[in-house]
This record gives C-alpha cells, structure tokens and sequence, in this order.
C-alpha cells in the first residue's frame, strides 16, 4: 500500500535530476555525481506519480540546452560549419544516453501509461525539431552537404568521414512532427533535384563534343561514382533513384544522338572492332527505356549491310572461295562482338546473339547459290586445304563452317551438293582426312536429325564394305584365271547403292569405252560377285574411277594418277603416236564437253603429257595430240589434276532446281499427312503454319507448293474438306 507522499518531494526530486542533466548535457565535471542516487530519485518519482514533474521538466532542460547548442552551430564559419555539427551532435548522443540510463525505469512506466514519448524519444525530436527541421542550421546544414557533393563530382577532394556523420543523422532522427522522412523530405529530395540539374548541364556539354567511345566511359565512370557515394556517405535507399537520374540524363535523353553520331557512334564501333566499347554501349544504354532495342535493331543492320555487301559483290559473284572467306571471317568478328565478356569469350550473350543470327540468316538466305558455294568451299579444305594441319584445327575449321550451314533455310539444296561432292571424294580417293569426313558427318547429324545424314552414312558403309569385296575378289582367284588375264592389274571395285549415291548425277556426261585389259578384269569381278551375291545387279558406272597408269618417258620413268577419262584417252597413245581429237572421240566414247575438258587437263595444263598442235589452250576438233616423250619431272608420283567446272552452269543449276523441288513434293505431303493423322480436323492457317514449321529445319517451303500438295491429297482421297478453310483426314 502506498503511502501519501508530501507534494514538495517531487519538486526538490526533479531539482535534484535537472542540475544532474544539466551538468551532463554541458559536459561538464560529472565525477562527483551518484548515478545510483539519480537512478534511485527517477524510480522515485515514477512510482509517487511524479512523472509529468520529470517529463515536463526534462523537455525545459532539453530545449534550454539546444538553444544555446543552436547558437554555437550557427556561428561556426562556413568551413567548420559540418565539423562543428558533428561534435555537437556526438556529445549530444553521449549525453542522451547517460540520461537514458539514469530514467531507464521511467521510460518504462509512465510514457507508457499515458501514452507519451520516452525521454530518449523525446530529446531526439527536440534536436529534430529545433536544430535541422525548418531552420536556419538544418537549410545551412543540407547546403554545404550538396555543395560538397558537387564539389566532389567536379574532381575536388572532400572529408567525406564528415559528411558520412551528417547523412546519417538525418537518418536517425527519422520521421518530422508531420509524419516526413528527415533523411528524403529534407536533403534527399533536394540531392536528387541538383543531380538532375548536373548531369543535365554536363550531358549538354559532352555529348557534342569527342567520340562515343569517349562518351561512354564518363557515363559509366559517372554512374560507379553515383554507386561508390552511396557506399561512402548516402543512405542506400538513395542508390536506385541516383543511377536512374544519372543514366536518364546521360543516356535515356541522349542516347539517339550518340547511337547515331556519324563518325564515332554505334556502326562506326562496329566496323572497326571497338570492342570494348560496344560492350560497354550495349551494356549502359541496356539500363534504360528502349536503349537495347536500339542497340540491337542497329547491330542487325549493320550485319545485314556488311553481308549484303558480301552478297552482292561482283567479285564473289561466280569465286566460292572468297565468298566463303568473307561470310567466316564477318562470322568470326561477330562472334567477339556476342561474346560474353564475364564467360571469357566462351559463351554468347543471347540478346546480342539473336539480332547476329537474324542478319546472318536473311543475307545468306538472300543469295540463291550459298548452298552450293559452301558445299564447293567445304569439298576443297576437305581435299586439299586441310594437308598438314592438326586434329583440333581441322575441326575447328568445320566447326566455323557448320555455324553458316545453320543459317541456311534450303537445307536440302546444301544436302544434295554436298552428297554430290563428297560421292567424288569417297571415289576418287581425294578425301585428305577420313577422319573429318566423318566429323562434319557428325555435325550434320546433329544439326538435322539421322535422316538427313542417312545417304551419307551409307556412301560411308560402300565404302567400308567395298575393301572387304575387292580383298575377298583377289583371295579368290586360281592360278589359271590369274594366267587368263591378259596383263597383271591391280582391280579395286567400289560396290554402290542404288539410292544412296548420287550416282545418276555424277555419271550424266555418259561413260567412256574402257581399255580391253581393264574391261576383262571388270568382267572377271562381276562373274565373282554374282556367284556370292545371289539376285544382285550390279550396274558399271566406270566414269567414276581412277587409275595409277606407269609411263616410261624418253628420260624417265613416273606413276600417273589420273581419272578414268584421262586414262582411256593416254591408253591410246600406247599404240600410236599421235591422234586427232575425231579419233580420240571415237576411240574413247566420251561426250564433247568432257573430252575438251580431259585434254586440256593433259596437254595444257601444269603436266603436259600429251603435246597439242597447234598451241593454245583452246581444244578444237582438228587439233592434233602426240604423246611427249620428253617430258621429265623431278616427283616420280605425278597426280594429274582434271579440269572441271568448279559450280553448276545454268542448264546444271536448272536441272538440280527442278530434282530438289521434286524431292520436296513428297516430304511436303508426308508433312501433311502426318499433322492431319494427328490432329484429324484442321484450319487452313493452321495447316499451313505447321507444315512450315515441321519443314523448316531441312527447308523453307513455299505457301503455294504446300497448297498444291494438300490439292493432290484430297485428290487421291488422303484429306477431304469440312468446309471452305477447314481439312479433315481421312483414314
């Protein structure tokens, strides 16, 4: 039970406390006061309902002592001005928390009852009110700050300790007496309002002036400045709206002007290699609204420009070669371009990536003989460019290539060239690596599925499977069929497919009258063949062959490897000494256009082993071939090159236009079929989007082919239509 306590208790109590907080406030002598007694008369007072006496007295105290704290900050000179407010501010936080201390049981009891501020509360919203908000201090106090921020961002050196000090003071006091942040309505909201103003002016003046390059390096120097202050002396929640001012100014307001610049912008960064700088570019200018879409809708023009340029070079118009060159080398530029640089070039960034690809894939697309070319471009490395070179550099090679064969829409074009070139490898034995056949074989299956590489892997498997017969074919033969022969002849058969190889296209300039030595071998390894091979035919497509012939020369003696042309053209000559180029025609059988070729390759070419009368290099129908005794060579291997077109003239080109679209019409309506088995009903827009979308990987087909196929399947009954726009399958 309480007892009454005499009113004047509380008023020589608080007496007691006032000179204490007083004297700890002021900073003065402290050690002669008992911080247990004081402890004791705040208890005290709490308890005997003496608590509106201490709250009302302490909030006089408190206000008594920060006017003259005012006053002490207000005359401090400008320079000392934030040194001076730091040290009243720590000795005041000292102070407030020593007073804390000794009113701990206070706090806990009466502003609770009556629902008022603590006193630590308290003195924190007297400082607030009195000291920062809507005063002469708080406005000097949030000038120097922006101020020495300026002063920082033109290059000066500031005691940002200091600054750290004040910005976080602004922070602890928290919220005004009308619900406002200290910390954003005061200083906050001011700092982002002159950064506005800053980099707009400094916007004005740079981006005018130097290059892009140069640009873009203060811009993000700026923006990590911006980063770096927050980190130092900012609240964090500064942090976001400070970048978004800094890159709005410096990019967002600027950023056409300084894609475009005609000189040193985007394009120009990317036609000289400026790495470095468009990564930098797209990386910024990726911060703001819009800005990545206008970087990358500029990087596919750009790549489609300098490919079009490429396409529609004269130059290129009929060499595969350099043509081929220019697209790996534009590919391999880009490729740095789309690297990512925090992979260490290894991966690409897919943003970047995508524009590249479309740009490669429309200019690649938009010259008609790119399949062909690339095939020719891969036919030479494959027989003579990759001699000496190592495993991994030949793949890589390939590998440089498959990346052009993706952008390719009419796969199946690239598909029948390249059956075409590799069949004449495989035959002529002029494959350099077997190894990398197989290797881009690979890469082909993995591109398009099994079924596109399917023929190939069978020429693969011919050939394999041919050694084996010819090994088998020379165990066979007794010694009365050897004596029958009538020379000794080293015969190796290549045994094909029929659908497999691209035989018909290969053989189509008809087949030359082989030498009767060579004709009765052949015919000894047919005999063979069907005796082990019940219900097979086998059809001679002797064009396709080569032969190692031995020539004795007036001075020496060379093995000629030669094809099968050139060797029933020099057998000739082992029986006369000269021939007409009527009686070669006639003897050997072999169409105008190859002969021409033949005998030039023979009498006009690197190895003249036939002499031609006149000169020339020119082949006509009364020219005169006499073999040439004399010549000499220091090689004793001599492989005699032919002479061929190195692509399609406009009748061969025609003719293999005409063979892939008949290829088309069936995979064309298996398409069909496929999607109406599956589907049963289907819209004609439907129809015709998934027929495209199916086929896209080994072509692009036409919207008028795919309606004349579905014309043929309702035809022979496959589908039937529902009503106007709509098929049903019928089964």
């Amino acid at each position: 039970m309480r007892r009454n306590i005499d009113p004047s208790y509380g008023v020589s109590s608080w007496e007691t406390l006032r000179e204490a907080i007083k004297l700890i406030y002021a900073r003065g002598d402290t050690m002669s006061l008992s911080y247990e007694e004081l402890y004791r008369i705040g208890y005290n007072m709490s308890q005997y309902n003496f608590g509106e006496i201490l709250h009302n007295g302490l909030q006089e105290v408190i206000k008594e002592h920060l006017g003259v704290v005012y006053e002490r900050i207000n005359s401090a000179p400008q320079a000392t001005f934030l040194q001076q407010m730091k040290s009243e501010w720590d000795s005041f936080n000292i102070s407030r928390s020593q007073v804390q201390d000794i009113l701990m049981y206070f706090d806990r009891s009466y502003p609770v009852k009556r629902r008022k501020m603590t006193s630590g509360s308290l003195t924190m919203a007297l400082f607030r009110d009195m000291i920062i908000c809507d005063s002469e201090v708080g406005e000097r106090l949030v000038k120097i700050l922006l101020d020495q921020i300026e002063n920082e961002r033109n290059g000066e050196s500031i005691d940002w300790f200091v600054v750290s000090a004040m910005t976080r003071l602004l922070v602890e006091l928290g919220a005004d007496s009308q619900g406002r942040s200290v910390y954003g309505h005061y200083f906050e909201k001011r700092l982002l309002e002159a950064t506005t103003e800053y980099y707009r002016k400094e916007s004005k003046l740079y981006v005018s002036e130097g290059t892009l390059s140069e640009y873009m390096i203060r811009v993000e120097r700026r923006i990590n400045e911006e980063v770096d202050r927050v980190e130092r002396y900012l609240d964090r929640c500064t942090l976001s709206q400070l970048k978004w001012i800094t890159e709005t100014e410096l990019l967002l307001r600027n950023q056409e002007k300084i894609l475009y610049m005609p000189t040193t912008g985007f394009r120009w960064m990317l036609r000289n290699d400026k790495y470095e700088d468009i990564h930098r570019t797209y990386r910024l200018l990726s911060r703001v609204e819009n800005g990545q879409k206008m970087v990358l809708s500029q990087l596919r023009t750009e790549v489609v420009d300098r490919g079009m340029e490429i396409v529609e070079n004269q130059e290129y118009a009929s060499e595969f070669q350099p043509m081929i060159n220019a697209f790996l080398a534009l590919k391999a530029k880009y490729d740095k371009v789309v690297a990512d640089p925090k992979s260490g070039d290894k991966t690409a960034d897919k943003t970047l990536l995508f524009p590249v690809n479309e740009a490669f894939e429309h200019f690649l697309n938009a010259f008609e003989g790119t399949p062909e070319f690339l095939s020719l471009y891969i036919d030479k490395l494959l027989r003579q460019e990759f001699k000496g070179l190592s495993e991994d550099e030949i793949e890589q090679h390939l590998d440089s290539l498959i990346a052009l064969f993706r952008y390719l829409q009419n796969k199946d074009v690239f598909q029948k060239y390249y059956s075409l070139h590799l069949s004449k490898r495989l035959l002529y034995g002029r494959s350099v690596s077997e190894d990398a056949e197989k290797y881009f074989a690979i890469k082909l299956k993995e591109e398009c599925g099994s079924e596109y590489t399917r023929k190939v892997e069978g020429m693969f498997n011919d050939m394999k499977t041919s050694e084996e017969t010819n090994a088998a074919f020379k165990n066979s033969l007794t010694e009365a069929e050897k004596q029958a022969l009538p020379c000794s002849l080293d015969l190796n058969v290549s045994v094909l497919k029929i659908g497999v190889w691209p035989v018909s296209e290969v053989a189509s300039n008809g087949l030359p009258i082989l030498p009767h030595d060579v004709t009765e071998h052949l015919k000894l390894f047919i005999s063979k063949y069907n005796e082990g091979h019940d219900g097979r035919i086998l059809k001679v497509q002797n064009s396709l062959g080569t032969a190692e012939l031995r020539a004795k020369f007036s001075k020496s003696e060379h093995e000629l490897v030669v094809s099968t042309w050139q060797m029933c053209v020099l057998m000739n000559f082992n029986d006369q000494d000269s021939l007409t180029y009527k009686e070669l025609q006639e003897a050997t059988g072999i169409s105008e256009q190859v002969l021409c070729r033949t005998l030039q390759s023979l009498a006009c070419a690197k190895y003249k082993i036939l002499l031609k009368e006149p000169r020339g290099r020119d082949v006509g129908e009364t020219d005169v071939f006499s073999f040439n005794a004399a010549f000499t060579n220091r090689g004793f291997r001599i492989r005699v090159p032919t002479i061929s077109s190195s692509k399609e003239n406009d009748k061969e080109r025609e003719d293999a236009k005409a063979r892939v679209e008949q290829d088309r019409k069936p995979q064309i309506e298996a398409a069909i079929v496929r999607i109406m088995k599956d589907r049963k009903t289907l819209d004609h827009s439907q129809l015709i989007a998934e027929v495209v979308r199916q086929l896209s990987p080994k072509f692009r087909p036409e919207v008028p082919d795919i309606k004349l196929r579905i014309e043929s399947l309702i035809d022979r009954e496959f589908l039937a239509r529902d009503n106007e726009r709509t098929y049903k399958y019928r089964a």
